[in-house]
């Protein structure tokens, strides 16, 4: 699943991930139903089969690739992506586009 499609699913602030109840988690957690943006795009990348452009490489590499090009897409500089997630503004809707203008 792209990370979008994660993000979809459930969307959470404040925590990488979190669980039906709202309570926090682990990424990895198989009971987990939400996760914040830098969540998806990791579970997403553990999770998927890769594309052609990340053969070759570590999943660090590509994590960091598609993070990378979240942060041009929202032209973040001061903020991280885990800071522009959670900003109290923020909507589920707005992580999905984001995420999709990038293509994931």
């Amino acid at each position: 699943m792209k990370p979008s499609e994660y993000i979809k699913k459930g969307w959470c602030q404040n925590s990488f991930a979190a669980l039906a109840d709202g309570t926090a988690t682990h990424t990895r957690d198989p009971k987990a139903s939400a996760w914040c943006a830098v969540a998806a795009i990791m579970v997403s990348v553990m999770f998927t089969r890769p594309h052609a452009e990340w053969v070759g490489k570590s999943f660090a590499e590509v994590q960091n690739s598609i993070i990378n090009s979240l942060c041009e897409h929202l032209k973040l500089t001061a903020l991280s992506p885990l800071q522009w997630n959670d900003a109290p503004e923020r909507t589920q809707e707005e992580v999905v586009a984001a995420l999709e203008a990038i293509g994931y």
